[in-house]
């Protein structure tokens, strides 16, 4: 593979952008791009436009073959002399809209999976062009028995979504298409390894960046809400439950309050989604590889929420990690594939016992 991006906007093809950036990340729902397009053409006054590509304009941005993204053109600059023409775009795929617009508060009676709640949520408001499937396709995406769902006044479409899809312990990202995605953390491994050793030929790092943040993570994480029965007991009206991370000082605690009424059992798995989570948001490492697929140029493009093995003497690093967000530059210094990682189980609720600490644990 030649490592050659081009873009399909409203069925024509463009080959000419420099300066390619196409950002992918399991923590944000949306995938993103931004690009620069050269012609060193004169500008001609008799032509009606030296500018084919309009705001709304339709985007499928492909890596050789493979499609990466599909969405819009949201922001475009246009710069221009004698001698050039430079046009700039930038946009996100195709659910961007979910982030920005604010819900409408319709009706959500007998829904009982994430799946079945996205579905309803983008009839209500408007979205026909929006498929949602889950991976693996036989997921497990319940929501609570009796779950009552409410909008809040204001609250956006994906934050609406992304509350119950936090209580039910799965992930809402996007796929290649911009269509719905509802996954959990991910089992498939990348083909190479990730290597900085000194004196080693199989070396592929080019560049690496570690980040340890502990300022949003806390040693007891607790919440509380109702239960959904009705019965309104001091059990019931009272239900609660702390996870820990042991890795922080026991002086640091925080309660959470849901909106939403909730079971003892799901309230437990919350919590410790929530350890995971903000666990997997503070300790990060990024590295930089050449070209966009992980075996030479015949391998897959980098995948996020694909595992990698990475061996790391500066970092201290030898284990395996998930890869959550991967970022394919391509300009006249040649094509780079930046890819974030977490620790494996950080997307997970299963305790914090059995997802050790493995990012800077060599210093």
């Amino acid at each position: 593979m030649a490592n050659n991006i081009f873009f399909e906007i409203n069925g024509e093809r463009y080959f000419g952008f420099q300066n390619v950036v196409v950002e992918k990340s399991l923590l944000n729902l949306s995938s993103s791009y931004t690009a620069t397009l050269v012609s060193k053409e004169t500008v001609d006054q008799t032509r009606t436009s030296l500018n084919p590509i309009k705001i709304k304009d339709s985007v499928a941005i492909y890596i050789d073959d493979d499609l990466v993204l599909t969405g819009f053109v949201e922001v475009l600059n246009v710069v221009y002399d004698a001698s050039s023409h430079i046009i700039e775009i930038a946009g996100r795929d195709k659910a961007c809209d979910l982030i920005d617009s604010s819900a409408t508060p319709n009706s959500y009676n007998n829904i009982t999976t994430v799946k079945k709640l996205i579905e309803k949520a983008l009839k209500n408001n408007g979205f026909s062009d929006l498929k949602v499937s889950k991976s693996p396709s036989d997921l497990d995406d319940s929501l609570e028995d009796g779950e009552k769902i409410q909008v809040e006044l204001g609250e956006t479409i994906f934050s609406f979504l992304d509350r119950y899809a936090k209580k039910a312990q799965v992930l809402i990202t996007t796929d290649n298409e911009g269509n719905l995605l509802i996954t959990r953390e991910g089992s498939q491994t990348a083909n190479s390894d990730l290597i900085s050793l000194k004196g080693n030929a199989k070396n592929n790092i080019f560049s690496a960046n570690m980040n340890l943040n502990t300022s949003d993570r806390f040693n007891e994480i607790s919440i509380f809400a109702n239960d959904t029965n009705t019965s309104f007991d001091k059990t019931t009206i009272n239900q609660n439950a702390v996870a820990y991370d042991t890795d922080i000082r026991e002086t640091r605690k925080i309660i959470i309050l849901p909106q939403e009424t909730s079971q003892a059992k799901i309230l437990k798995q919350s919590a410790q989604w929530q350890v995971n989570v903000r666990r997997a948001k503070g300790i990060t490492y990024q590295c930089t590889v050449v070209n966009f697929r992980d075996q030479n140029e015949e391998g897959s493009l980098w995948q996020v929420n694909s595992l990698v093995n990475v061996i790391d003497d500066k970092c201290g690093l030898d284990s395996q990690f998930l890869i959550s967000a991967v970022k394919f530059s391509k300009s006249l210094e040649g094509s780079f594939t930046t890819i974030k990682l977490v620790n494996k189980g950080c997307f997970t609720n299963d305790p914090l016992s059995l997802v050790k600490d493995e990012i800077g644990t060599g210093f």
